[in-house]
């Protein structure tokens, strides 16, 4: 029985999941939602309020968060490598990754919708209608003013909240420069060990909403309809080691979805 990924199709953990599954070739459906819409849907899969949730239906299982997700797409397919053979090697991975789900991705996740949700941009309404069930994209477009109010109040996404993970936002970018840097005098390429881990992968999919790589498993609205503020932070970035190698992962490793 075929795989059902519950998403936010634009969230950063959501494309976490994803991207295990495709670059594992696991064969899954995918069922988007909106966000606040996304809460029934995933209590229903077995989950908790958040995506993504994976259910397998064989099992009767479901895996409630995007490390969960990867760990087991580890189990089911170890020769991708997502988590090192090497017992110190992989606890550096998984409490870097940990770091990152708990600091890197609420930063990058409440500065996008700061940009999206404030000053009327057209891309913010877009983006949460194209997420949307075909069911409930004519509510989506008709709701926006207070779906977006109601996004803003739960992610605390205002001026305070802004500033604070524009700092953690560097504090994380500041920190993967380093290791690489490191890695690099050492003649290495990934963040630990020779090679591509889930720490990669979770750095990379944790920064995309501020780097919009163009092989991310969502297809995003006209990068015309960006807000400026957000196009002038993403140049920041692609001009960091880190940037560099979140762009070159995605590049190199990323998988379009695939359906089953």
């Amino acid at each position: 029985m075929t795989l059902r990924l519950v998403t936010i199709g634009f969230s950063h953990y959501c494309e976490k999941a994803r991207w295990a599954l495709d670059l594992a070739g696991l064969p899954y459906v995918e069922e988007s939602h909106a966000p606040l819409f996304h809460v029934p849907a995933a209590l229903l899969a077995g989950g908790r309020r958040t995506v993504p949730v994976l259910v397998d239906p064989s099992a009767k299982a479901a895996f409630t968060d995007s490390t969960d997700i990867l760990l087991e797409v580890d189990r089911r397919a170890p020769e991708v490598g997502l988590y090192p053979q090497d017992p110190t090697l992989r606890r550096e991975v998984t409490a870097f990754e940990e770091a990152l789900d708990e600091g890197l991705g609420p930063a990058s996740r409440r500065i996008a919708y700061y940009f999206l949700l404030h000053g009327g941009s057209v891309f913010g309404r877009e983006l949460l209608a194209s997420a949307a069930s075909p069911a409930t994209r004519a509510l989506v477009h008709a709701s926006y003013p207070l779906l977006a109010k109601g996004i803003a109040r739960s992610l605390r996404a205002d001026a305070a909240g802004f500033e604070r993970s524009m700092k953690r936002l560097e504090e994380s970018f500041t920190e993967v420069d380093a290791r690489l840097e490191g890695a690099a005098r050492e003649g290495r390429s990934w963040l630990f060990g020779d090679r591509f881990s889930a720490a990669d992968l979770t750095f990379a999919a944790l920064a995309g909403p501020l780097l919009a790589p163009p092989e991310a498993g969502f297809t995003f609205p006209p990068a015309t309809l960006l807000p400026s503020e957000a196009a002038t932070l993403r140049e920041r970035l692609l001009a960091t080691r880190a940037g560099r190698h979140a762009i070159r992962t995605y590049a190199t490793l990323r998988r379009r979805p695939q359906a089953a």
